[in-house]
């Protein structure tokens, strides 16, 4: 099996059980959807965990995690979580087929709303559509670049902000959307997955944020769970992120190991002829508000929010309590392979470094 066969949940485990790793499952969401995890390497300590996925169209960082898995070769135990969202890999319109069985594969934008406001519409203003279908909600509008971001993160936080009634209707469900780019192997942003996003008691964020609370679903409450007991060292998270140049995120109260194993992930990105990303860059897309809780803490390398913010909402955030923890963004503007290398390149240079620096220790 090649990496690009690898399109649904179940491609994973079974690319998993052929790289002949230890298995296991963390959690299971809906349809019965395994969250897998593999163990790779040795079993010396402290523990290294790999997790991607939780933007299901971040398909380069799933990729990369896939292939560490068989070629990570290390005495230090490698736990990898290479799709943190099942349902949102599988895609938009293969979930919304399972929810309704005999609907057409959803194309477009036209596909989707015909369907969505053939269920239980619970919005719409005549081009943003929330529906239930069957057991689970899904959500749409009109195509553009960075869908998948502007629904989750701004759109549907301000109309649920706004409208209390819906929030309540709300709560508790996770909601489907479109990804956020189409990629080059010929997949649409309906046929593989968006940030999902799940409402809480009143929190409405996608399933990279609620490690800080009690109300997150199981994608977010089985991973914590997992790294509450085997305490990681290190920790890598697998984004991608804008324009076509690597960058990556660190906690603004994180240690000095962090910073220096940040620069050498960005070295050996820029080695392999990666470009790196510059704030000037990436501001115009962060947008003012974003930007303004943004430190740089050298070239390519960010800060998570300023001092003083949460710092477990996020997973790295959460994971910096145990040791270094990072995350990539690699632009998704660029081709899928060429992400993919450097995301493998800098993983396996900050684990080669930790690694080292725990011999000596």
């Amino acid at each position: 099996m090649e990496l690009r066969d690898v399109q649904t949940n179940e491609g994973i485990g079974d690319w998993l059980r052929a790289a002949k790793a230890e298995v296991g499952v963390l959690g299971v969401t809906e349809f019965n959807e395994p969250i897998w995890v593999a163990k790779c390497g040795g079993d010396k300590l402290p523990a290294i965990v790999i997790t991607a996925g939780s933007h299901a169209d971040e398909v380069a960082g799933i990729y990369a995690a896939l292939d560490l898995v068989k070629s990570l070769d290390s005495d230090h135990a490698v736990y990898v979580v290479p799709c943190r969202d099942p349902l949102g890999w599988n895609g938009f319109s293969a979930t919304l087929q399972r929810a309704l069985p005999g609907s057409d594969p959803v194309r477009n934008y036209d596909d989707a709303v015909e369907i969505l406001r053939s269920g239980e519409v619970l919005y719409d203003d005549g081009s943003f559509v929330i529906a239930r279908i069957g057991r689970l909600c899904f959500a749409t509008e009109p195509e553009q670049k960075w869908a998948s971001t502007a629904i989750t993160r701004h759109k549907l936080p301000a109309l649920l902000r706004e409208n209390a009634d819906l929030a309540n209707e709300l709560r508790n469900e996770r909601i489907l959307v479109p990804g956020n780019i189409e990629v080059e192997d010929g997949r649409t942003s309906y046929s593989y997955g968006g940030h999902t996003a799940y409402i809480g008691n009143g929190y409405f964020a996608q399933l990279n944020r609620f490690f800080d609370r009690d109300d997150g679903p199981i994608e977010v409450t089985a991973l914590r769970e997992f790294v509450d007991r085997i305490k990681p060292g290190l920790s890598l998270d697998l984004h991608e992120g804008f324009s076509s140049n690597f960058y990556l995120f660190t906690h603004a109260a994180s240690s000095a190991e962090t910073l220096t194993l940040a620069e050498t992930m960005i070295d050996a990105v820029r080695q392999i002829g990666g470009t790196i990303a510059t704030r000037d860059q990436l501001e115009p897309v962060w947008g003012p508000k974003t930007s303004a809780g943004i430190i740089s803490q050298g070239q390519g390398i960010f800060t998570m929010g300023p001092p003083g913010s949460d710092p477990h909402a996020s997973f790295s955030g959460y994971c910096d309590q145990f040791g270094v923890s990072l995350t990539t963004e690699s632009g998704m503007e660029a081709d899928v392979d060429t992400r993919v290398k450097q995301i493998q390149a800098g993983s396996k240079a900050v684990i080669d470094a930790f690694v080292a620096q725990h011999r000596e220790g």
